[in-house]
């Protein structure tokens, strides 16, 4: 009977262990913003297909280029520099000794000054720009050495592959979810291929649907700052604080659209609670 006592005891205490200092202090995560409504018709991947062999193809040098961001840490900031991916086998690329893995960072065609590269549209406006002859002049880290090499662009002859279309969704601030342009998209906008953030979900409780924003919507600028993919849109959206003013330009059936809005302002609750000394 008195070893049952104790087991009792035993097990109303056990809860109770590290909370003897009389009170604690509980974080309380606030819950997402609620029901995200998505509009199916521009959820759904466009079938262009037709359309996208009717645009212009560009310039060919043979480089396949991705994300160059290894860390989640990285993952915060913009890319530094693209990843090549992939070399094609006797590409311009090769010519100029470009290798899988090493990591472009600025380039420029001919003689003009030598941009920063971040997102793949960076690369893919580049090429189609160039024109057939001409060459791209490219500054790269491989293995941490800095080098230069200069790509002279041919004429394609077989069309890219169809980029992939991502979607992306940001639900603790906004409340909303977008996904990449297709080809046929970007170009009807005047986007280069690889460009454009469309918005295809809203929480219904989201400010930015409160102050105007609709499905269908572009995103080009967060507070002045160009949008070029859904991935930049979320980079913004995580450095805006609560309070802040935002400045959103959409563009909306091909016309500039200003909205000034906010984030939600949930944030994490503390609630303190305390047990009475034993």
């Amino acid at each position: 009977m008195i070893k049952r006592v104790w087991f009792i005891l035993l097990l109303i205490l056990l809860p109770l262990c590290g909370c003897m200092t009389g009170s604690q202090e509980l974080l309380v995560k606030a819950d997402p913003l609620e029901n995200m409504e998505i509009s199916h018709r521009q959820f759904a991947i466009p079938q262009d297909e037709e359309e996208r062999g009717k645009l212009p193809m560009g310039c060919f040098t043979g480089i396949k280029v991705g994300d160059s961001r290894k860390t989640l840490e990285a993952q915060l900031s913009a890319p530094d520099g693209l990843l090549v991916m992939k070399v094609v086998e006797n590409s311009p690329a090769v010519a100029a000794g470009i290798e899988v893995g090493d990591i472009l960072m600025e380039a420029g065609i001919e003689e003009n000054s030598l941009n920063s590269l971040s997102w793949p549209s960076d690369w893919y406006k580049l090429e189609e720009s160039a024109k057939v002859g001409s060459t791209i002049h490219v500054l790269y880290d491989r293995a941490g050495r800095d080098k230069e090499a200069v790509i002279r662009v041919v004429k394609r002859i077989s069309r890219a592959s169809r980029l992939e279309v991502a979607r992306f969704k940001e639900e603790a601030k906004v409340g909303i979810m977008v996904r990449t342009l297709s080809e046929v998209e970007s170009n009807l906008a005047g986007f280069t291929r690889g460009e454009g953030c469309l918005v295809i979900g809203l929480a219904r409780n989201s400010p930015w649907r409160h102050a105007g924003l609709i499905f269908g919507d572009m995103v080009i600028s967060v507070n002045d700052d160009t949008i070029k993919n859904p991935k930049e849109l979320l980079e913004s959206i995580n450095q805006i604080k609560k309070g802040d003013v935002v400045s959103l330009v959409v563009l909306r059936d091909g016309e500039k659209v200003t909205l000034k809005t906010t984030v939600s302002e949930r944030e994490r609750e503390v609630t303190e609670f305390s047990i009475p000394l034993l």
